[in-house]
């Protein structure tokens, strides 16, 4: 009499176990460097953006300033409009501020997801010439959370440097 056999036996059940075991590992050690990678890309992206648009919107109303008050301090920049509007903005802790006719408001969060911190290497604002009037900006803007998903950080920053000529100064 023939004998079939149609389980597994113990050895083969360990061997696959052991395959199994090794594939997980490995395809879960990929999934959390891929979370971890977008969670830094993610961050970075924010930052980006915060600096950019705070940039842009300062040189925006800096362009058409009639007048730039040099008198401030360093981290304070203080301009009038054409139609005679005040503008502040100002360095206070870790958040940039604009003051426009007495209303005070955050340009930067640092409590709000992707929010940031605003520092200054030296000066934040500096106000060169007479004709043309040119003034220069320094901002540093980190991450104010960098604790992402699966204990991933970022702890970079971008540097935001560039130099407004203002029109109606030539």
């Amino acid at each position: 009499m023939k004998r079939t056999s149609k389980a597994f036996t113990l050895i083969e059940l360990l061997i696959v176990i052991s395959i199994l075991a090794i594939t997980l590992t490995l395809t879960s050690d990929i999934l959390i460097s891929l979370v971890r990678s977008n969670n830094k890309t993610r961050v970075k992206n924010e930052l980006e953006q915060q600096s950019n648009f705070v940039a842009l919107k300062i040189e925006k109303e800096l362009r058409n300033a009639g007048n730039v008050d040099s008198s401030t301090g360093d981290s304070q920049l203080k301009f009038t409009l054409e139609d005679s509007t005040e503008i502040t903005y100002f360095l206070a802790g870790n958040v940039l501020n604009r003051t426009v006719g007495g209303a005070t408001n955050p340009v930067t969060s640092a409590h709000e997801p992707g929010g940031v911190f605003v520092s200054c290497s030296g000066d934040c604002f500096v106000l060169h010439g007479e004709s043309p009037q040119r003034v220069d900006i320094s901002l540093i803007f980190t991450p104010a959370s960098s604790e992402g998903p699966l204990g991933t950080s970022f702890s970079g920053q971008v540097e935001v440097n560039t130099t407004v000529v203002l029109r109606n100064t030539y």
